[in-house]
């Protein structure tokens, strides 16, 4: 396969390595169930102390070598040359009124969603996913952020709006602990309470795209776009207020 891959890139103008990233950015190249298994098995039986996997692709293979790598804390390093990640979020959400931050919400959502579509291995890489025992790699931090950032802000601006969550219950004495120690690691002043409701969107944002792109709401829920839509504005409704 390699050689014919290598022959038609030259074909099209390839003359470099990321050339040849360019051409291939949206190629889908994966290993099948057995070849993943068989890495899964190889990493398990030589633990060794790092794997260096170069080009990554879409992550299907990763995953797997990352699984087995869980086990005694080996880092799984990556390379790869196409930097798409969660580009397509920051680039919806920044179209639209800065005003609009329920508007910024949903395209920053619907973006996320589409996205995790048409990439989902590189979805489960960043945000995790079914396979047993993966544990994502510390290269996804910043891509995950970047998605966080895109929601921290809207809710940021909403606090400068004068804008409150519709319940602002007490928090349990543990829950507002770790919600202020996360609130010293962000550039912005939030109370405990709001931080919370951000984060119980994010989390609940994150966990209903994983649950339909995976195959868990099969037979349960008929029509995914409508029922995350639904979602997406119940939940940007109960951070930003309006």
């Amino acid at each position: 396969m390699i050689p014919r891959v290598l022959n038609a890139a030259a074909e099209r103008g390839a003359q470099a390595d990321q050339d040849m990233s360019d051409l291939l950015a949206d190629a889908y190249i994966p290993i099948s169930p057995i070849v993943g298994r068989l890495l899964h098995v190889l990493a398990l039986s030589r633990r060794p102390g790092r794997i260096v996997e170069f080009g990554t692709s879409h992550g299907l293979s990763t995953i797997y070598l990352a699984a087995a790598t869980s086990t005694h804390d080996a880092p799984v390093i990556t390379t790869e040359a196409e930097p798409s990640k969660i580009a397509a979020a920051e680039k919806a959400e920044a179209a639209v009124d800065r005003h609009d931050l329920l508007g910024r919400w949903r395209a920053a959502g619907r973006a996320a969603y589409r996205w995790s579509g048409t990439h989902a291995s590189e979805y489960a890489l960043i945000f995790g996913s079914p396979v047993p025992g993966y544990r994502a790699p510390q290269d996804t931090i910043g891509p995950a952020s970047r998605f966080t950032g895109v929601l921290l802000g809207i809710l940021v601006d909403a606090h400068s709006a004068g804008l409150r969550p519709p319940t602002t219950a007490p928090l349990a004495p543990a829950i507002r602990a770790d919600v202020e120690q996360l609130g010293q690691r962000i550039p912005a002043e939030l109370d405990p309470e709001w931080l919370a409701a951000g984060l119980r969107a994010w989390t609940s944002l994150i966990g209903l795209i994983s649950l339909i792109r995976f195959g868990h709401l099969h037979n349960v829920v008929h029509d995914h776009d409508a029922w995350f839509d639904d979602a997406l504005e119940r939940l940007g409704r109960s951070v930003i207020g309006v």
